[in-house]
């Protein structure tokens, strides 16, 4: 197995088609075709088990992942033979895909959940739908925010409330997952403001002494369940306990 192409110094953009080719002479009919990123440490199959005719010269039109990195390397294997195999000699290069940029947020926003936070983009040559999701474990898990049209570059995103300091923001072409960006670097969302609301109480009522009254509140985003009841007879100067530490 010879391989001919890329075998060093060539520039590929993510998600645009490009051919590798190789030459055969005593192998099976079928190859394992993989790319590397690190320069061969480790490698990511492209297509396994490709089954060819009985020319010489063979070819493979890939789709190039979107994995940026100057240090590509490419390599065809006989299926049945691993000894059987040639890889680039020098590293190749794959380039960003720009049909989707991420303006905010890019890295570095500290953004307090429960707040409404605008994130935008620029796009271009993608379909009419674009997803929208974010990571709070830098990028290993994802949830689906929305999905908008690719007209719009901008959305008002209710921050949720998933306190982390590893958030990641993506974009993806709903059609082509290829096309997408993430945050350049990890963001900050923080806890949400605490919200206690008084729901009885608050009108102006007369109550009687010795009378049961019953006391309610709404409550968001506490950071304990302990809650402490107090009454004032003098406006508000002084409290006395009703229950609660």
């Amino acid at each position: 197995v010879v391989l001919t192409s890329p075998t060093g110094n060539q520039i590929w953009p993510g998600c645009e088609t490009r051919t590798i080719t190789w030459a055969r002479g005593g192998t099976s009919n079928q190859f394992n075709i993989a790319y590397s990123t690190d320069t061969g440490a480790t490698w990511i199959p492209i297509a396994n088990n490709v089954s060819f005719g009985s020319s010489t010269n063979l070819s493979y039109s890939w789709t190039v992942n979107n994995t940026p990195s100057t240090q590509v390397r490419y390599r065809v294997t006989d299926s049945f033979d691993p000894l059987k195999s040639d890889s680039s000699r020098a590293n190749n290069t794959i380039t960003q895909n720009q049909s989707i940029v991420i303006n905010a947020p890019n890295g570095g926003e500290s953004w307090k959940g429960n707040t409404v936070q605008q994130v935008s983009w620029a796009a271009n040559n993608v379909s009419s739908t674009l997803e929208l999701s974010y990571s709070t474990d830098g990028g290993i898990n994802w949830g689906t925010i929305t999905t908008v049209s690719s007209f719009n570059n901008t959305y008002n995103w209710t921050i949720p409330n998933t306190p982390s300091n590893t958030a990641l923001f993506r974009i993806r072409d709903w059609n082509n997952n290829c096309k997408r960006d993430v945050s350049d670097s990890l963001f900050v969302i923080t806890p949400p403001d605490p919200i206690l609301n008084l729901t009885s109480f608050n009108n102006g009522a007369t109550v009687y002494a010795g009378q049961v009254q019953n006391i309610s509140w709404s409550n968001q985003f506490l950071p304990t369940n302990n809650i402490r009841i107090e009454y004032s007879t003098d406006n508000g100067q002084d409290w006395i306990i009703v229950t609660g530490k």
